[in-house]
């Protein structure tokens, strides 16, 4: 999206100096700054005011589709449960795993795969949509386009949670296979317990910063699941806490906003239904946009 702004945008990023013989690592005095949550916000709120009739309508497309899956499984399994001509037959039914719990663990199976593909396409979609504000393609072009790379994008999606969850996973197996009576009767164990949590969790909000540009450099750049991994370590060093700390207040603001709309019956769900995505998804483009500005180095 800001490729073809770019020119028009000298003046909010300028090219940073070269010098001749500049240092391998910068120090941290000379580093570029992030833009102010301010101006992230402002153009946030700004791109949104342009471009609102497409995104709400992309968004809209998406809710669509999760209401039909919803009212599909939810009829699968009333005919399921309903298919017979009497209350005997019924309960003879509900104490039959194969005539009626295969069928319903099937069905809802399906419709949870069929909400994380629904969810993922709508997320790869909106990024594309946002990449390509200013440009003549259609909203079938974008969701096309998502789709022709979902699959790296569910993977890396998949990939990056689990290296964020590992520590989180690795105390829930620790738990596990201890005895639960023993390491909470003991003063001990709960308390390197409650400190293996604390560090599990502030592992987890790290890697999932160091992480998070790794959807957009596969969406995007069209790089490999590894490659995106990779360079998304590089691209977020030295800036953890820029992009920690402005995602945690928009985020917190957002969730707060979205209560407050939430008030208003009927009409205030509705508005944060329709508005709070592609918001959402602006802001977190910025931060990775600006990110990609910033730091200045060529993506491999």
């Amino acid at each position: 999206m800001f490729e073809n702004q770019q020119q028009n945008q000298t003046n909010a990023y300028p090219p940073p100096t070269q010098s001749p013989n500049p240092p391998l690592v910068p120090p941290l005095y000379s580093r570029p700054k992030f833009k102010t949550l301010a101006w992230l916000l402002s153009t946030c709120l700004n791109l949104f005011k342009q471009n609102a009739k497409s995104l709400i309508l992309l968004t809209t497309i998406f809710v669509a589709a999760f209401f039909i899956f919803s009212i599909i499984a939810i009829g699968i399994s009333l005919v399921t449960v309903w298919d017979s001509s009497s209350i005997q037959e019924v309960n003879q039914k509900f104490s039959s795993f194969i005539s009626i719990g295969l069928p319903l663990i099937i069905t809802y199976v399906i419709f949870i795969l069929a909400q994380i593909i629904t969810k993922l396409l709508f997320q790869a979609s909106l990024i594309l949509k946002i990449y390509n504000l200013g440009t003549k393609l259609s909203l079938k072009d974008i969701i096309l386009k998502a789709f022709k790379k979902l699959l790296p994008f569910m993977l890396v999606k998949i990939l990056t949670g689990l290296i964020a969850s590992l520590p989180l996973i690795a105390l829930g197996l620790l738990y596990a296979l201890a005895t639960p009576r023993e390491v909470l009767t003991n003063e001990t164990a709960v308390i390197a317990l409650g400190v293996l949590t604390l560090l599990s969790l502030g592992c987890l909000f790290w890697m999932s910063i160091k992480l998070f540009p790794a959807p957009y450099l596969v969406l995007i750049e069209n790089q490999k699941i590894i490659q995106a991994l990779e360079n998304s370590w590089r691209l977020t060093r030295g800036y953890w806490f820029a992009i920690f700390s402005k995602l945690v207040i928009f985020f917190l603001l957002l969730s707060l906003a979205a209560i407050l709309v939430n008030i208003i019956p009927l009409l205030g769900p509705l508005v944060a239904l329709f508005i709070v995505p592609p918001l959402a998804a602006l802001f977190t483009f910025l931060v990775y946009e600006n990110l990609r500005l910033v730091k200045n180095i060529k993506i491999k």
